[in-house]
């Protein structure tokens, strides 16, 4: 998929945001994927996360942590915090297949922009 420069950006800000809270966790680049899926059509990313778990009582106080995350960190750019979709998923899950599958939309990070995602980009 041939991604628009300015879908790139946001992307590559909202996987280093990703990657910054993977560290916070302890997680190493293996314990972790990010895949997205973005639609510039509709100005829309939508993501999943997949770890071995995650921090929090229930999944919404799960996913609540990631996307406070998420909101604190775009608190200047509010239109690409709105473009996003977030979902998490366990590894357990994604092995499960059925509604936990990573669709064959999605894509990982890196494949999505062709390179290795470093603190540089």
């Amino acid at each position: 998929m041939a991604l628009q420069a300015e879908m790139k950006r946001a992307i590559r800000k909202v996987a280093r945001i990703l990657q910054r809270y993977a560290a916070a966790q302890g997680w190493r680049p293996g314990e972790y994927r990010i895949y997205f899926r973005p639609n510039e059509e509709w100005g829309y990313i939508k993501i999943i996360l997949v770890a071995k778990g995650f921090p929090g009582k229930d999944e919404f106080e799960q996913w609540e942590s990631v996307i406070n995350l998420l909101e604190k960190e775009l608190k200047d750019d509010r239109p690409l915090f709105e473009a996003l979709g977030l979902n998490l998923r366990t590894f357990d899950q994604v092995a499960e297949g059925g509604i936990y599958a990573i669709p064959d939309s999605y894509e990982e990070v890196e494949d999505l922009l062709g390179s290795r995602l470093t603190a540089d980009d």
